[in-house]
């Protein structure tokens, strides 16, 4: 995983979450999660936005009180795209296009969001196995 401090020194754009405690949250405890990347990565081989996954989670962390990450503030949905594509990018997965994000109950900020394809260059595998019990 990238460290929260490296992320924010991308770009200057990501500089609304250097001091968000719930951006830091949001990125270290749900994008960077295992289950959520492998769930970006179904979205994204059934061509639906990645961030469809956990949108709806990343929205109600946000919104809970004492957050400090406004998502009606678009560069702050920006940056959680962004944090999307960092965590894709070592299973070898690019943004290829904008789409609307799937209907889903309870979503107020988050509109459309990137698909990605697998495009090679992976220095992470996900490996899934069936053993016996």
């Amino acid at each position: 995983m990238l460290p929260f401090v490296n992320f924010l020194a991308l770009t200057n754009f990501n500089s609304l979450a250097r001091n968000s405690a719930t951006a830091q949250y949001v990125y270290e405890n749900v994008i960077w999660r295992d289950d959520v990347r492998i769930g970006f990565v179904e979205k994204s081989n059934a061509d639906l936005p990645a961030l469809s996954h956990c949108a709806e989670e990343i929205e109600l962390i946000s919104a809970a009180p004492g957050s400090d990450f406004d998502l009606s503030i678009p560069q702050a949905r920006q940056i959680v795209g962004r944090m999307v594509s960092i965590s894709l990018e070592p299973l070898g997965y690019t943004p290829v296009r904008k789409a609307r994000m799937p209907l889903q109950r309870n979503l107020r900020f988050f509109k459309t969001a990137h698909v990605y394809n697998y495009t090679g260059n992976a220095t992470q595998l996900i490996e899934r196995n069936i053993v016996d019990i």
